[in-house]
């Protein structure tokens, strides 16, 4: 083989490999965005079930406040006539 042909060799898998690494970037870069895009869309679901997080432990607040009210009157009112009968 003469030096001519060696450096055709040399330039053709030059610019195989710089067309492989282009393509892997692109690739790359794609999967990049959709990563994003789904990075985003989990964000997205961390938020509401936080928001129904909040929204069940407030819900679950009012009712046990309403309980515990609910129970101190029936408290007094059996007292009330517990002493009546006594």
């Amino acid at each position: 083989m003469n030096q001519e042909i060696i450096d055709d060799f040399k330039q053709f898998i030059t610019a195989l490999f710089a067309q492989q690494s282009y393509d892997l970037n692109k690739r790359l870069d794609a999967m990049d965005e959709r990563f994003d895009e789904v990075d985003a869309r989990i964000n997205g679901v961390e938020e509401t079930i936080q928001d129904l997080s909040f929204s069940v432990a407030e819900a679950i607040t009012v009712s046990n406040e309403v309980y515990d009210e609910l129970l101190r009157d029936h408290e007094v009112r059996i007292t009330r006539l517990e002493q009546m009968s006594a």
